[in-house]
């Protein structure tokens, strides 16, 4: 809303000079300045204090340049330009204030403005300033409170980050209940169409307790009938055996995958191989395995010790997992050897074979980068140390119907140790006889 009871063009005159004041204040011009008359005072600083001299506010002015440079933006609500005096007029005018700074606070509080306009040998010049901004927050002499601005800010995204990741918690567990839940039901209607009811159904699922923490049960559930035989309902019973599941868990992991790394050991890739086979057969893909040795891995743990070395190789491990896609895998197969399975490449063969060379180069490239090894000794504090140590890498392209699983690994570990011959820190590709081209 706006309310005027000058001439309508010294309401658009005064309009334009205070429009072009905003601009300039928001843009952070210091030509600002020059709209200030020498016979100046204003009150600053949420209005406590006077300033009665030109050059002093005009250091304020630039003091709030200096500590917010990025522009401002100005979010008007309202102004009401009146006329004091033939020579003199009064614009008020209210609004939000955005600093270019991620912040939820200040930009909310409505700040109020007051210039006095006078006409001084006919230029409109300003002759008093009185700002009401929520400056209750600023200390050490700022003129914005961005310390604590930016404070608060931390709190709110940390607080943000953690219902976040609360909710994407009980997302997952959800997600992981509702699975389990389906895939008993599946079992229960697969049985009953093969005219084979089932009576109790036992299955593992997740609960969550009150403080957040879950623990497992073993669900034992019987399916309520009517007369007509037809399910109506479910009744079932809950045992905890969260320490079992833990100790299965771990069996698991120990079965499946490296200690040291937490890569898929030899076991566990085979078993992926053997699918990739599968799909492969099925789609008519192909899928590529490769052999990675690192090469002068054994100097650092002769003139380190093997505690250097285990962190190389978890370095190695992270590398070599950053090249791939997430369908992909990556295992240790023991010591400084890994394996890399890639599948649902091209149909075509000889695109294939470039999709897997080249991530083979990514890979090699990103093994041979530096690294900086924490070393910590026996009885001494930690050292710094940087190694280099490039890999050898052997590719063979396989398709389902074309070879075994021990077959591909042979001939990937044959390409291997060619690239060893030919001078390491290489990739060589093995092709079999007759292999499709």
């Amino acid at each position: 809303m706006t309310s005027t009871t000058l001439h309508p063009d010294r309401y658009h005159k005064i309009r334009r000079l205070f429009d072009e004041y905003i601009e300039l204040y928001s843009s952070r011009d210091d030509r600002l300045t020059t709209l200030f008359s020498e016979d100046f005072s204003g009150y600053t600083v949420g209005g406590s204090v006077l300033v009665k001299n030109r050059s002093e506010w005009i250091n304020i002015i630039r003091q709030d340049f200096s500590e917010v440079q990025g522009r401002i933006h100005i979010e008007i609500k309202d102004v009401s330009i009146q006329e004091l005096s033939n020579n003199a007029v009064v614009v008020t005018a209210f609004f939000h204030i955005h600093l270019p700074i991620p912040e939820h606070f200040f930009s909310q509080e409505v700040a109020r403005h007051v210039l006095i306009f006078r006409l001084e040998n006919r230029v409109w010049k300003i002759i008093h300033s009185g700002i009401s901004v929520p400056y209750h927050l600023a200390k050490n002499g700022e003129i914005y409170p961005l310390e604590k601005l930016e404070e608060r800010n931390r709190l709110l995204e940390a607080m943000v980050e953690e219902r976040t990741r609360t909710i994407n918690e009980r997302e997952e567990f959800y997600r992981l209940l509702t699975a389990i839940v389906t895939e008993a039901l599946r079992r229960r209607q697969k049985s009953e169409e093969e005219n084979n009811p089932l009576g109790f159904v036992n299955f593992e699922a997740p609960h969550r307790c009150k403080d957040g923490s879950v623990i497992w049960g073993e669900v034992f559930s019987k399916a309520v009938r009517d007369e007509h035989g037809k399910i109506i309902g479910y009744h079932g019973i809950t045992r905890e055996n969260t320490k079992q599941k833990q100790m299965k868990d771990m069996v698991q992991q120990l079965a499946f995958y490296d200690t040291l790394t937490q890569l898929p050991n030899r076991r566990l890739l085979i078993d992926r191989l053997n699918q990739a086979l599968l799909d492969s057969k099925r789609t008519g893909h192909h899928g590529a395995l490769m052999f990675i040795d690192l090469d002068n891995f054994k100097p650092l743990n002769d003139n380190y010790g093997h505690f250097a070395g285990d962190i190389l190789l978890i370095e190695a491990a992270n590398r070599l997992e950053s090249c791939v896609r997430e369908t992909d895998s990556v295992a240790r197969f023991g010591g400084d050897e890994f394996v890399v399975l890639l599948g649902e490449l091209a149909v075509d063969y000889a695109r294939s074979i470039a999709h897997a060379k080249t991530v083979a180069e990514k890979i090699r490239a990103r093994l041979f980068d530096a690294y900086q090894l924490n070393v910590t000794h026996e009885n001494r504090s930690g050292s710094l140390v940087e190694y280099r140590c490039s890999a050898s890498i052997g590719i063979f392209v396989f398709q389902g119907h074309q070879s075994s699983a021990e077959d591909i690994m042979k001939c990937a570990d044959k390409a291997m140790y060619q690239a060893k011959e030919e001078g390491r820190n290489t990739v060589r590709l093995y092709e079999k006889e007759g292999q499709a081209q």
